[in-house]
């Protein structure tokens, strides 16, 4: 009996060895390259990029795609924040108010990373760019009347919350930063200052960097450390320039470059409400940013119970937060759309060799032989299953 099992269990094994070998080879996909996407104009430009209008080539799709030249990422921290946007990109699930990364690859001189385009420009753009609305036919300047402020702030707010939940440290948020789509709701994109693996609000992260009129104290100070409270600062610092035209701790043009005036403000100087608010700011609005913009992140508003701490807040109290998560609290403006994939008259002449860091970029010497970077980057490519 042993013998005729043994037998037959070789048969088995020869037969299904046949089987595998018989079964058609599944054909490599070919890698993503410059090929596939044909780069039409220039949206905006960046310290260690830029982005481009973009279409692909094989479903016509019509998308941004964001360019960090290789030669730009001389070292070890400069690598390492590319790496964290790609991965945060493809790590993170779907959400309404979280910009959706569909494709990613590199190129003997650039790593691209192919995103939803949000054809309406950036937040403070809606202002002077909407058609219709709650507030037509007014004008505001840079300044958004509180109602629409506390629209685009809940919107961001609960793309924070998501960030979070994920444990992502964002670090950027700001207006340039906040994207309107053509439907009027928010997209928060660039995660190029991102920082993932942080869950606790006070520590985590220990980098000084971010957008120097939105940076937390703690980030300034001694070690730098810092945890997601940062974010919740960043957010009181965003209300604020809605409802006020500048940053808390704003210094004029003249002195921009007094990085060390700024600082020094920002740590030590007693907070003023925006002037200017019309109608005049509610208690509930000032009550918010001093909670938000408190320099010790130990009691800042968030730091406790997170985007729940807000949410709660009484500025927020008509809010329907799960109504506007589903999209269906109509925004206060109606947005025109200032960029389009069937504007092909607007399109340059732009080939991938054009595609340059600009004159004026400081290179420095890769502190890496090539091989090494390419080895870094092996599996920076990504391709959206939606």
């Amino acid at each position: 009996r042993d013998g005729g099992a043994a037998a037959s269990s070789d048969a088995a094994r020869s037969s299904a060895a046949s089987s595998r070998a018989a079964a058609p080879a599944v054909p490599a996909v070919p890698p993503l390259g410059p090929a596939d996407f044909k780069p039409r104009r220039h949206l905006g430009r960046g310290r260690f990029g830029e982005v481009l209008l973009t279409t692909h080539v094989a479903s016509g799709g019509t998308f941004a795609m964001k360019v960090l030249h290789k030669k730009l990422l001389y070292n070890s921290k400069l690598r390492e924040r590319a790496r964290n946007e790609r991965m945060i990109n493809g790590q993170l699930g779907a959400h309404p108010f979280v910009v959706k990364m569909r494709y990613a690859f590199v190129t003997p001189k650039c790593l691209c990373l192919v995103l939803e385009l949000a054809p309406c420009g950036e937040l403070f753009q809606l202002i002077t760019n909407h058609d219709s609305g709650s507030f037509t036919g007014k004008t505001f300047g840079r300044k958004f009347p509180e109602q629409a402020a506390r629209f685009y702030v809940a919107e961001s707010l609960l793309a924070l919350e998501f960030l979070h939940g994920n444990d992502v440290l964002y670090r950027d948020l700001k207006p340039e930063n906040v994207l309107i789509n053509a439907d009027g709701h928010v997209t928060i994109s660039d995660f190029g200052l991102s920082k993932p693996g942080v869950h606790d609000p006070l520590k985590g992260a220990r980098s000084m960097c971010g957008t120097p009129e939105y940076l937390a104290p703690e980030i300034l100070r001694g070690t730098h450390e810092h945890g997601l409270a940062a974010d919740w600062w960043t957010t009181g610092c965003l209300l604020y320039e809605l409802l006020g035209g500048q940053p808390p701790w704003y210094t004029s043009p003249s002195k921009d470059r007094d990085r060390k005036k700024l600082f020094e403000r920002i740590t030590t100087a007693p907070l003023k409400m925006p002037r200017g608010v019309k109608p005049r700011l509610s208690k509930d609005g000032e009550h918010l940013l001093r909670g938000l913009l408190h320099k010790d992140n130990a009691v800042r508003l968030g730091t406790d119970l997170g985007a729940a701490a807000l949410k709660t807040h009484k500025f927020f109290a008509m809010v329907d937060f799960d109504a506007l998560l589903a999209k269906q609290v109509e925004p206060p403006f109606s947005p025109r759309t200032l960029v389009s994939g069937d504007d092909v008259g607007a399109d340059e002449a732009v080939a991938w060799d054009d595609i340059q860091p600009e004159a004026s970029a400081t290179v420095h010497k890769m502190d890496i032989p090539d091989h090494r970077f390419n080895e870094i980057f092996a599996k920076f490519e990504y391709r959206s299953k939606a």
